[in-house]
């Protein structure tokens, strides 16, 4: 599977290589390439399970790391996030407005490569793309209303964070396959929230060095993170997250084979990173 993942790295590289933003900053090809890669793998071992070609799903895991890269272009100008991936913030980097369009560019490159995949699948994405735009403003209004119940958040990062998960789960999906394609995408938003609980720990307790990312960068939104609504609500993450993970589980146990490969990605690219966030709380 890595020389699979290393095949998206490379077409990732050689799309935004084809950019004018390269030219002048190199260093943004290695952040579009860079990164776990996590929404990617979910798309190729699915992809891989369901009798999808690797001509379908390697450009498709591209487009939807591409989505990602965009988002996280676009956060870090909102959040006055100065590092990402190990390098400078793309603002940082080429300038606020140059930023901008670096990470409108990566959203049309997403779409061009997803129309050559499958064209059929700009739809789903495009319900999705709006879900993360949605989650993102709810955010920016309940960082202006200063008080957020546990239900809030979770409203939030199930949109912002949880939708391109669950377009990673759901578009691998043959589309005579609505009833699987569905119960993905259900699993891959549950999935998503018990990640983004994690990582607003992991933003908080984890260094430079460890996240690759400005530590503590999300100060400006800490009223909405998980460390401060779960302590307020008197919630353990590890039990929440707990719960997401085993909802996803349940909704895939009527496709045996679907679900073990659910199951060894969540144990082998999730749990871990999970656990070392918030194992202690």
């Amino acid at each position: 599977m890595q020389a699979v993942v290393e095949q998206v790295r490379n077409l990732l590289s050689a799309r935004v290589t084809d950019t004018p933003f390269a030219a002048r900053h190199p260093e943004c090809v290695r952040f579009a390439a860079g990164g776990k890669m996590l929404r990617a793998d979910l798309v190729l071992r699915l992809g891989r399970t369901l009798g999808r070609p690797q001509s379908f799903s390697v450009p498709l895991a591209a487009a939807v790391e591409l989505i990602h890269a965009a988002s996280l272009v676009h956060d870090d100008i909102l959040d006055g996030a100065t590092l990402r991936r190990g390098l400078p913030s793309m603002w940082r980097l080429m300038g606020t407005a140059n930023a901008v369009l670096f990470g409108d560019m990566l959203f049309f490159l997403a779409l061009r490569i997803l129309a050559e995949c499958d064209g059929e699948l700009l739809k789903l994405l495009s319900g999705m793309g709006c879900r993360i735009c949605e989650g993102e403003y709810l955010q920016e209004l309940q960082v202006e209303k200063g008080s957020v119940s546990w239900e809030d958040y979770l409203k939030i990062v199930r949109l912002k964070t949880g939708a391109l998960f669950a377009f990673a789960a759901a578009s691998p999906v043959p589309p005579d396959r609505q009833d699987l394609r569905r119960e993905l995408e259900l699993a891959g938003y549950a999935l998503g929230t018990a990640y983004q609980i994690a990582d607003d720990f992991l933003d908080v307790r984890g260094g430079c060095a460890m996240t690759g990312k400005s530590s503590g960068q999300d100060r400006r939104l800490a009223g909405v993170s998980a460390v401060v609504v779960a302590e307020k609500c008197r919630l353990s993450p590890i039990q929440e997250v707990g719960k997401l993970l085993e909802e996803a589980q349940i909704r895939l146990r009527p496709w045996p084979e679907v679900h073990a490969v659910w199951s060894h990605y969540v144990e082998e690219r999730i749990r871990s990173q999970i656990s070392q966030c918030v194992s202690d709380l």
